[in-house]
């Protein structure tokens, strides 16, 4: 679940994932990841893989948009990937999660198919409203139809997704939660670089004959949920 950059709402929490693959798809997921925002809408993710021989190693992701910095920690090799874009301020808190979302113009989405309202109800401590969103994704000459349903619950107090549960025909079942959640401010020192990394510019590629010179972009915009339609 995304992080959004949110000036105002410092909080820490778990984030629990539990997924249930289709027969057919083997992959490496998450279990646990450690997640923070400040009062200055500072983020950091820290993820830790599932033991075993393929299993990548710890890593972190702190955003910055006030100082207009990303960095992509690996915690065993010390080496942090770096990218730099335009500061910019963090977003003020919002009134009305349920708005389009906000996708690239050359990125073809799907329109959902149908958008349910849930209700509120309380997922740990915190009253939560939830969306349930279907969306059919059509046939094409490799894959068969699919059908994706989401399931959102979203905490404004928090100003972040609680609980989201996802169902699609060809990935199987997911469910992600934020647990142990505290409210106060965290230690200033998680935003900030170690003075032991070594920082990389990104992207950067083993192989790459030529450094990238493509237009700086911004950071990902927090998630927004779909409208309603008119009744």
């Amino acid at each position: 679940m995304p992080v959004p950059a949110v000036a105002g709402h410092p909080f820490s929490a778990d984030e629990v994932t539990s997924r249930t693959l289709s027969p057919n798809l083997k992959s490496i997921v998450p279990s646990t990841s450690r997640v923070y925002r400040d009062s200055a809408g500072r983020t950091r993710v820290d993820v830790a893989f599932p033991r075993g021989r393929a299993a990548p190693p710890p890593i972190a992701v702190i955003i910055d948009p006030v100082g207009g910095v990303t960095y992509s920690l690996n915690t065993e090799t010390k080496i942090a990937r770096q990218f730099v874009y335009p500061p910019v301020p963090a977003l003020p808190a919002t009134d009305d999660p349920w708005k389009p979302p906000t996708v690239r113009p050359d990125t073809p989405v799907p329109e959902p198919s149908k958008v349910e309202t849930l209700g509120m109800q309380q997922v740990g401590e915190l009253i939560a409203e939830g969306r349930r969103i279907t969306t059919v994704f059509p046939a094409s000459a490799h894959n068969t139809a699919q059908e994706s349903v989401v399931e959102i619950w979203y905490s404004r107090e928090l100003q972040m997704m609680l609980l989201k549960q996802v169902h699609t025909t060809a990935m199987g079942d997911s469910a992600t939660r934020l647990e142990n959640i505290d409210r106060s401010e965290p230690d200033p020192l998680l935003f900030r670089l170690p003075p032991d990394y070594t920082i990389v510019d990104f992207p950067r590629a083993e192989k790459a004959t030529e450094r990238f010179t493509g237009p700086v972009l911004p950071p990902m915009p927090p998630f927004e949920f779909p409208k309603l339609p008119p009744p």
